[in-house]
This record gives structure tokens, C-alpha cells and sequence, in this order.
């Protein structure tokens, strides 16, 4: 992440901070559970130690128990343990979102945060060879048969997965769309659990180095305006890039296997 100068990050997503705490949208408007959630997933990456009183404050007074989609629920909890609030056992209730993929998904990642045993009700073996449509399906997919030590078709999600990057480098929400840096961040997050890599690193870290802006933020393509989101999934798919070429090459002593390129 050579070409992108910390401190420039650290103040765009500092001037969405506000003032009663947390971090919003806009700069007019209120603060969310999203932008903060996105804002000090960022900091954390950047290894800056974001730290505001008001904002523990803002994410101490949501309970759980007011938040009723499990995406959202698992980003309250992520921000509670952040700042070291107890968050008490999650009403197994939840069970039945898990009988959708984005539900089963998000509880799956509530249950490796918090330890704990909630019933997923997500039947995924029509995914066992064929993987689904959109990139951000076959990440969630991928994660979940990883985590359950499932057996699936790695290798064609591996080439779905490749066959969605473009020539500009970026991937798109399935074969032959457009490139957005949440789909290319999707992308690269399933490639890193499959063990494997887009066929164009260098082209997928221009795509992204691109979709950033004078004021330090990136959009969700190139010449677009710049959020806290997609600023994180620009940061966060710059380090899974780096991480796969170390892991590539000859002299590297990184533990991590190599990803592989799986040709056709």
C-alpha cells in the first residue's frame, strides 16, 4: 500500500466523525451503525488506535435486542466487543434468518465472535459444484463451508471467481459486469479462502489504487464520490493483494499456503 498515504485515510474518515459520536454518511447526517462499523474496521486496518468516548457511548446505548437483521446485529456486536461492552447471549431466536444465506452467513460470524451455539438452518449443498451467481454469494458460500468443514468444488469456485475480473482489473458482480471495489473486495476475500488469486494482481491493485480521490477517500468505482465503505474494502483489498504476492514468492517465509492460479 506504498501509493496510499495513511494519514490522508485517517482524516477522510475522521471528517465523517460526529460530533455526539459515531460516524455517519455524510457530513450532515446522522450517524449509523454502518459508517461506524466501516470507519473503525479501517482505523483498525491502518493500525491507527481510534479511541472516543462519545463514540463508545453511541454503540453502548443500541441493544441488541432493537436490532432485528442479523448483518446489522453482527456489526453492533463487532463495535460492543471493540470497545469492551458485554454483550449478553444473542435470543437463539435468530436461528431463522439463517434459512437465507445473508442471514446464515452474518450468525455464523456472530457465533465464531461471541462463542457461541446459534442454530444455522441454511441448506447449502445445491452449492456444493456450482457455485451461486453474484460474487458476494460466493464469498458468504465459501465462508460457510470453510467454517463447517464442508466439502465443495473449490476449483470452480476459484475460476467463477476469476472469470469475474475484468480487463481493468476490478471485478464485477458476476461475468462480464462492470468493476466495483465491493465486488473486487467480495472477490478477493473468497479467493484468500479458497487459497487461490485473480488472474491479474497488478491490474486488480490499478483498478483499486484508481477509484481513490484528491480528498483522500475512495469511491465505489473510479471518478465516483467517496465513502467510508468502500474506503475500507479499498484498504482492506490492498492488504489481501499484498499478502497474496509475499505468500508467491521464492524467498518468502510467510506460513501462509500459496494462492494458487488455477488455469483452465
Amino acid at each position: 500500500m506504498d501509493e496510499i498515504k495513511k494519514d490522508e485515510i485517517i482524516k477522510f474518515i475522521q471528517g465523517y466523525e460526529q460530533e455526539e459520536g459515531g460516524f455517519s454518511f455524510a457530513r450532515t447526517t446522522p450517524a449509523t451503525l454502518d459508517d461506524t462499523y466501516f470507519a473503525i474496521k479501517t482505523f483498525q486496518e491502518l493500525n491507527y488506535p481510534y479511541y472516543n468516548i462519545k463514540t463508545k457511548k453511541y454503540v453502548n446505548k443500541i441493544s441488541p435486542n432493537s436490532v432485528k437483521d442479523s448483518k446489522l446485529l453482527y456489526k453492533l456486536i463487532w463495535l460492543k466487543k471493540y470497545f469492551r461492552i458485554n454483550v449478553n447471549d444473542i435470543n437463539n431466536a435468530f436461528h431463522i434468518q439463517s434459512k437465507n444465506l445473508d442471514g446464515a452467513y452474518y450468525l455464523m460470524k456472530i457465533n465464531k465472535l461471541l462463542g457461541s451455539k446459534i442454530f444455522l438452518d441454511y441448506n447449502a449443498k445445491r452449492y456444493n459444484n456450482k457455485p451461486p451467481k453474484y460474487v458476494s454469494d460466493v464469498l458468504k458460500l465459501a465462508y460457510l463451508f470453510n467454517e463447517l468443514k464442508e466439502e465443495f468444488n473449490k476449483v470452480a469456485y476459484v475460476r467463477y471467481l476469476q472469470d469475474c475480473q475484468n480487463s481493468d482489473g476490478g471485478f464485477g458482480f458476476h461475468p462480464g459486469t462492470t468493476s466495483f471495489l465491493g465486488n473486487t473486495y467480495y472477490s478477493l476475500r473468497a479467493l484468500t479462502i479458497l487459497h487461490a488469486r485473480p488472474k491479474e494482481i497488478e491490474k486488480c491493485k490499478q483498478f483499486i489504487v484508481a477509484c481513490k480521490i484528491k480528498a483522500g477517500g475512495f469511491g465505489r468505482q473510479i471518478m465516483t464520490v467517496p465513502t467510508i465503505e468502500s474506503t475500507y474494502y479499498a484498504i482492506k483489498s490492498l492488504k489481501l493483494l499484498k499478502m497474496m504476492k509475499k505468500a508467491n514468492t521464492p524467498d518468502s517465509k510467510n506460513k501462509i499456503r500459496s494462492y494458487k492460479l488455477i488455469e483452465r
